[in-house]
């Protein structure tokens, strides 16, 4: 219908999951990046499929009444953000929107979104950003070409990683992206910490030299050249900083490593410890915590006198989550299991094992259809499922309400304003 390279004029009608714009000349779906719904504009076709196909604003005719002027100056090509050409209420109605639609057609069904929990600043918020080196350029990936973005400073990372990153940058910006391909910079608690990913040929000297002098805990991780993930499997210090750190969340200190993964936007992070934790307030029996990490919900039940078994696959998480059971004076309520989700519940069923309440916090890709199968098999009457993506617990809801699983109640938190991206809080109970 569409070729690469044409212009057709339509109007952005809405938005799709992923942030872009929806428009619909002659009736055929294409989706345009930095779209607002009521935009009416000129459409260059990029990539053309059976069903639908990809474009870019080539010209805005009409302006949508719903768009702002975004304050970052990188927006236009950067892919970190998706929704700052929006008014801020219509992103929290098209996320609504979406979550909605999600449910009706991958889910069980239409749902109430009533409630919608939001931290106490759009800005500043993360407190992890990883930066790519390539080609001399030391920034994020365009959404466009993929190249990397040249960044100096970023307006959703906490003020003092962007401290950080200004002193940092100029320092190693002589060094071969090769053998030195991205940066990590993570703040934890009230300290920054810095991991440089190596190949295992780089001089680490060549950091020493230069580093000696500033505040900041600094680390190495080795990777191999060419590998798309910034973290490998060790950890380096490189002048004695320690490998265990303390984060609080709420009133609860957490130990955590600079490399392993812990929520991005504490105050949102608390809020959702908050909704696990009233889900659960009433019940007394053993409550079973999967893919626990570094023990974020276990803790916090735990410190309110339940017992808790938290269980995940990454041991050095485990090893973070029973340390801050016996900082927090809870290590005799909440244990710890590290293993593969569905080789756990298959152990613990076969020890007679049951659990009438159940924590998951799986993946982007949701829990297996074997995983789900286990969990009436537990006995499990309540069910809290966090999840950082709509469409697959759409479709576990789904799957669930098979197994005889209501949904009861369902809650988004925005963890990161900005982007299309929404955490969801979500309580299940078994039919009687």
């Amino acid at each position: 219908m569409f070729e690469v390279g044409q212009k057709v004029d339509a109007q952005i009608e809405s938005l799709a999951f992923q942030g872009h714009g929806i428009a619909k000349p002659q009736g055929f779906t294409v989706f345009v990046p930095r779209g607002a719904p009521l935009d009416h504009a000129q459409i260059e076709i990029t990539n053309v499929k059976k069903h639908f196909a990809f474009g870019t604003l080539a010209k805005i005719v009409t302006p949508s009444p719903h768009r702002a002027t975004p304050p970052c100056t990188y927006f236009d090509r950067c892919g970190g953000c998706h929704y700052q050409h929006l008014q801020p209420e219509l992103v929290e109605q098209e996320k609504r929107k979406q979550i909605n639609d999600t449910f009706m057609r991958m889910g069980p069904g239409t749902i109430d979104l009533s409630a919608f929990e939001y931290g106490p600043s759009s800005w500043g918020y993360r407190n992890r950003i990883t930066i790519r080196r390539d080609q001399g350029k030391q920034g994020f990936v365009a959404w466009d070409d993929f190249e990397t973005l040249d960044i100096e400073t970023c307006l959703i990372a906490n003020s003092e990683i962007n401290l950080a990153w200004k002193e940092i940058k100029p320092s190693i910006s002589t060094i071969n992206s090769k053998v030195l391909p991205f940066v990590m910079l993570r703040k934890i608690q009230n300290q920054i910490a810095v991991i440089f990913s190596v190949t295992k040929d780089f001089n680490k000297d060549e950091l020493t030299k230069r580093f000696a002098n500033l505040p900041y805990l600094f680390y190495t991780t080795t990777i191999k050249e060419g590998s798309p993930i910034a973290i490998g499997k060790d950890l380096n210090p490189l002048f004695n900083n320690p490998i265990y750190l303390e984060e609080n969340v709420g009133d609860i200190t957490y130990i955590v490593r600079p490399d392993l993964f812990f929520q991005t936007n504490i105050e949102v992070a608390n809020k959702m410890v908050q909704f696990v934790c009233d889900a659960l307030q009433t019940e007394t029996d053993f409550i079973l915590d999967m893919f626990c990490g570094s023990g974020l919900f276990s803790i916090a039940l735990a410190k309110q006198q339940k017992r808790v078994l938290g269980v995940e696959v990454q041991h050095e998480a485990i090893q973070c989550a029973k340390q801050s059971a016996i900082l927090n004076g809870v290590d005799e309520h909440a244990t710890f299991r590290t293993g593969k989700a569905e080789r756990i519940l298959e152990r613990l069923y076969k020890e007679g094992a049951r659990f009438s309440h159940m924590i998951v916090d799986p993946p982007r890709r949701g829990l297996e259809e074997n995983f789900l199968s286990w969990i009436p098999k537990l006995e499990t009457k309540k069910l809290i499922y966090i999840s950082c993506s709509p469409p697959t617990i759409a479709r576990d809801a789904k799957i669930l309400e098979k197994h005889g699983y209501i949904l009861e109640k369902i809650t988004p938190f925005e963890m990161f304003p900005w982007t299309y991206h929404i955490e969801l809080g979500a309580v299940f109970t078994k039919k009687a």
